[in-house]
């Protein structure tokens, strides 16, 4: 099943349930997924689809923490359940044992292994990870690595 028909799907269910902000969020990925195809002009697949909700999540993510700083917790508090419910939607992130052991292999087999090689060696870390870890962490650990 495409991960557009279980959103869908859940959303249905959401409804029966009577989950409101479950159902909220749903409708609010259905409708940034349709965006996305109509700016694309084409289906998207899961991969897009995740890419989509990379996006919403980043958007909770920095919504949460505006509102936390602001002393609004009730509006971060709400981001945050948005936030994790949309994660449960995205692949599971690897762990950072798991990404130092990818950075080192394509750092050796590349022969990377000087920060101003840094922009190419992230180029081919992050199409290897292809988002099942933060940009932010392994921009700090390519950048550990290649400082060594």
């Amino acid at each position: 099943m495409s991960l557009i028909k279980k959103i869908d799907n859940d959303k249905i269910a959401a409804m029966k349930a009577k989950e409101v902000l479950r159902l909220s969020v749903l409708r609010m990925l259905l409708a940034a997924i349709k965006n996305e195809e109509i700016a694309q002009r084409a289906e998207l697949d899961d991969q897009a689809v995740w890419q989509v909700l990379r996006r919403e999540k980043k958007k909770r993510a920095e919504a949460s923490e505006a509102f936390a700083k602001a002393g609004r917790d009730e509006l971060a508090a709400k981001e945050a359940e948005e936030l994790s419910i949309i994660e449960t939607y995205l692949p599971a992130q690897m762990s950072i044992d798991e990404l130092k052991t990818i950075i080192i292999k394509i750092l050796t087999d590349n022969n990377l292994d000087n920060i101003s090689q840094f922009g190419k060696a992230m180029g081919l870390v992050v199409k290897e990870v292809a988002g099942r870890a933060d940009g932010q962490v392994v921009q700090v650990e390519v950048k550990a690595f290649l400082s060594k």
